[in-house]
């Protein structure tokens, strides 16, 4: 969805699947945890998309955020029921989560 809520919107209205996967089952909730696009990933749970979404090595949306320091989305994601997961299978840990306040 490339950051752009208007895009997003456009996409998701014309029946894009909130929850696509690429090819390492990042889902676009991922990205925006990255990114740190919090207008993008409240649209994004808004139309159903999982905020516990594991992709291939682990990850979800919420260790994502914490890993890339995006603290809006980090919060919105707990507002939205996101768990800290012990440890990913690349390393992120619980503590990273509470470091962040999570």
């Amino acid at each position: 969805y490339s950051g752009s809520l208007e895009i997003a919107e456009l996409l998701l209205d014309h029946g894009a699947a909130v929850d696509s996967l690429s090819t390492h089952k990042i889902t676009p909730l991922h990205v925006a945890a990255e990114e740190n696009q919090v207008a993008v990933a409240e649209l994004l749970i808004a139309r159903g998309a999982q905020v516990e979404a594991i992709q291939e090595y682990g990850f979800t949306p919420l260790s994502r955020a914490t890993f890339f320091q995006s603290a809006q989305v980090m919060v919105l994601l707990k507002q939205r029921g996101a768990k800290c997961q012990p440890k990913e299978k690349l390393g992120a840990a619980l503590k990273d989560c509470m470091a962040a306040g999570n």
